[in-house]
């Protein structure tokens, strides 16, 4: 090695440049010398002698021990100092964000105890592992609530379900009490009622939308007042059912809130947006795979065998929103990682969440499922024609050209007509559904094909973006100043590894590597090669940022 590369290595081990520059000659001879001889190996009393010769502090023997002496106990090759340099940036930026406060606290630690609680190695990644496996089981665990009925705890994906419930059950007593014989005098009525409800100050969305239901049902000329009464009559069992199955699933959620605020622990948080009926089924099947299904390689177990617990948004409910925000905090607050869910939209809530997370200086792992467009298209064919219109609307919002413009107009025509003839928004005619995909298999295919298709290029540039430019994707822990990373994922079985390290503490890491463009440090995880720690080579930042910060905490 020469005396230029170890001043250089000298460098990123202290964050500072050696002065004076260039060293006198003397010196200069003295380390070449001394380094002559790749295999030579010194001892840490000899690396104290080459620090001085540059001008630098000397170091304790635990620090050189723990970065330097991973051949021989006590005892580094000239050749490995490079590879110790590497060791303490990757843990610097891990730990501490910055090179130079790393350096001088690290160095002058008298016992390895003392420099394992700094870096925060007090436990080992097997007594972790073993903390899981002797957790006790759950005094009390939650109520499963099946993939069909999630979407029932969302306070927007329900409302139809309510809404359809009452002008259901209102317009059968209307029709009940009077007999009609005309649409007029049905209409009439209705307008009458609508306009007692104004006058009282209160809404008459009811009153619009039963209007709305009785121009649906007369379209067909054949249809009469009378069949209208018989129509509705018919659908009151099922909207009925619905009706009840929300109360149920709302009573069962509200239970499951009280059993997940007093589980003693928290280890995973889901920060979700679901508005959709298909938003809570996908986030269903999503963590149930990553958490029931998926195994972890060295454990041959899954993470719910593991005793990981997590709290799962399509499972708790709580009717007050002020309520339900305390509660995601606080879960938030104990869980020691969250998975983002990277989806149609990106909401308030869920940046918040995100944002949360990495101010606390903890991982947040950010799934976006790699689409497979075979596959996707299989469960798009299963969709109503409504929800597949919704997903095309988004397509276009995301300013995506879809192919054969056309085509997928006039295909269109026919998803609006299969949703005019549905009266119930919430209540899905099965029979009606099956033979419209059997009568428009193949445009159907196609239609489908397209859209996903355009999902695949929205979910790719999304996982680009959050991993390479997004504003969100490094923000400080605001109680250490270091600067903190998202680590993106494409698939399941990575995220679940992902989470079981984060949770054990034995995270990989790729070398720090230096960016000339932006004049940085990153510090990147080996999985996936996000960015998790970075570091400014700017050194007024450098200054002004460090100082404030280590001013708040003695204050």
């Amino acid at each position: 090695m020469k005396s230029k590369e170890f001043l250089k290595l000298l460098e990123l081990l202290t964050g500072k440049p050696v002065h004076p520059s260039p060293l006198p000659p003397s010196d200069l001879k003295f380390l070449d010398a001394a380094l002559t001889n790749d295999d030579t190996t010194i001892d840490y009393s000899q690396f104290n002698e080459l620090l001085l010769m540059a001008n630098k502090d000397r170091v304790e023997s635990p620090f050189f021990e723990r970065f330097f002496c991973s051949q021989k106990p006590g005892l580094c090759q000239v050749r490995s100092i490079a590879e110790g340099v590497r060791k303490f940036q990757a843990l610097a930026m891990l730990r501490f964000g910055n090179f130079i406060y790393a350096f001088r606290m690290l160095s002058k630690l008298h016992s390895r105890e003392e420099l394992a609680e700094a870096l925060g190695e007090q436990k080992s990644i097997s007594d972790r592992e073993d903390s899981f496996q002797h957790r006790r089981a759950r005094i009390v665990n939650i109520q499963d609530i099946p993939r069909e009925d999630t979407f029932l705890v969302g306070y927007l994906s329900a409302n139809q379900v309510r809404e359809d419930y009452r002008l259901a059950t209102g317009l059968l007593k209307l029709l009940e009490e009077e007999q009609y014989s005309t649409w007029t005098d049905l209409q009439n009525d209705l307008d009458a009622m609508g306009e007692g409800i104004e006058k009282a100050g209160d809404r008459t969305v009811l009153i619009k939308q039963g209007t709305r239901l009785l121009n649906k049902f007369r379209q067909d000329s054949a249809n009469t007042v009378v069949t209208f009464k018989e129509r509705i009559k018919r659908d009151i069992n099922e909207i009925n059912e619905l009706y009840q199955r929300l109360q149920l699933t709302l009573a069962k959620a509200t239970e499951n809130t009280d059993v997940y605020l007093t589980w003693d622990h928290m280890d995973v948080y889901f920060a979700t947006s679901m508005r959709k009926a298909w938003e809570f089924e996908d986030l269903y099947d999503f963590v149930h795979e990553l958490m029931e299904r998926q195994t972890i390689k060295a454990k041959d177990k899954t993470l719910n065998e593991l005793n990981v617990r997590y709290f799962d948004p399509t499972q708790s409910f709580d009717q007050n929103r002020v309520n339900k925000g305390l509660i995601e905090s606080l879960m938030l607050k104990r869980a020691a990682c969250t998975v983002y869910s990277v989806q149609d939209t990106d909401t308030l809530g869920k940046d918040s969440e995100l944002a949360a997370t990495l101010a606390q200086g903890k991982p947040v792992i950010a799934f976006a499922p790699e689409i497979e467009i075979d596959v996707r298209v299989e469960q798009l064919k299963q969709r109503r024609p409504g929800d597949l219109k919704h997903r095309l609307q988004w397509i276009l919002y995301e300013g995506i050209a879809i192919e054969d413009p056309y085509f997928v107009n006039s295909f269109v025509t026919r998803l609006d007509r299969f949703e005019d003839e549905t009266l119930w928004q919430s209540v899905t005619d099965k029979a009606r559904l099956t033979q419209f995909q059997i009568d428009n298999a193949e445009e159907l295919n196609r239609f489908c094909t397209i859209v996903a298709s355009a999902e695949k290029q929205i979910y790719d540039k999304r996982c680009f973006t959050l991993k390479n430019t997004h504003p969100l994707a490094i923000q400080v822990n605001l109680e250490t100043g270091v600067a903190n990373g998202v680590l993106v994922v494409r698939d399941v079985e990575t995220c679940a590894e992902l989470i079981w390290r984060v949770l054990t503490n034995s995270l990989e890491f790729n070398p720090p590597s230096y960016d000339d463009d932006t004049k940085c440090w990153y510090l990147s995880e080996s999985l996936t090669g996000s960015v998790y720690r970075v570091v400014t080579a700017n050194e007024k930042l450098t200054n002004c940022f460090w100082n404030f910060y280590q001013q708040r905490s003695i204050n």
